[in-house]
């Protein structure tokens, strides 16, 4: 009898649990349906948390989507999130909450393509990231890994790299060097200077976007995409007034 009345109220427990379990499920179908009717059913309640937090500062949630590329583990994921305003997030997720990591609706999904610069005092290095492609190092037109960080103008004509070094010993008075400054610097009213080229002379700054610039169409035909995103490293004995040259001429390049 004892044993029976044991089964008898498992199976009851068993059977309420059971109901529960329907019961939340249709709460928290409904509650999704109303958040994002568009959403993915298999993202988590944090995602879903997410979607509704954005919802409270736009009209409504059009669409959510797992990143793709982008780390996804029990701890970090990346979602793409289209409200129905037209505006476009990425948003990091984490065990301690969630927060908008850009504007952008890629999170490097699609055709997103990043680079980065490591920019040296004598050569650059090119790196590429994209969809299916977690890193790699963008090759010259030498087919070389790295590009002397030069520049060589003459009569509007521009040219860079291992060119533009091969012609430095026929021009070793129309150069300038750290070593060997055989062109005199031109000060500028704004603390920096100026680099004479032949009736021109050009600001430091855009000498150097020049160079990023060069920097970026070898990326961007690598990628065969246009790239937007870059990452700019810089040697550790760079000054403030070096580094600073350095991110006025990303800027100008956009």
């Amino acid at each position: 009898m004892i044993d029976s009345i044991g089964s008898g109220a498992s199976n009851s427990t068993t059977s309420n649990n059971a109901n529960n379990e329907v019961i939340l499920a249709a709460f928290e179908a409904k509650r999704r349906a109303e958040t994002c009717p568009a959403c993915d059913p298999e993202l988590s309640t944090l995602e879903i948390e997410a979607a509704a937090a954005v919802r409270e500062v736009s009209f409504a949630v059009q669409n959510i989507s797992v990143s793709e590329i982008l780390p996804r583990t029990t701890e970090l994921m990346f979602l793409n999130l289209t409200t129905k305003e037209g505006s476009s997030y990425c948003i990091e997720l984490t065990i301690k909450g969630w927060r908008i990591a850009s504007n952008r609706n890629d999170c490097m999904n699609g055709g997103f393509a990043a680079m980065s610069i490591d920019f040296g005092s004598k050569f650059l290095k090119i790196g590429l990231v994209k969809p299916g492609v977690s890193m790699e190092i963008v090759l010259n037109k030498e087919s070389r890994r790295k590009t002397p960080a030069l520049i060589h103008i003459k009569d509007g004509e521009r040219v860079f790299g291992d060119p533009a070094m091969q012609i430095t010993s026929r021009h070793p008075t129309s150069q300038y060097l750290e070593n060997y400054p055989h062109l005199s610097l031109i000060p500028t009213n704004r603390s920096t200077v100026a680099l004479p080229f032949g009736e021109e002379a050009y600001a430091i700054e855009t000498v150097l976007a020049m160079i990023l610039s060069n920097a970026r169409e070898a990326a961007e035909a690598f990628a065969e995409q246009t790239i937007k995103d870059v990452v700019i490293s810089v040697p550790a004995f760079f000054n403030q007034a070096e580094r600073l040259a350095i991110l006025n001429a990303a800027k100008l390049q956009n």
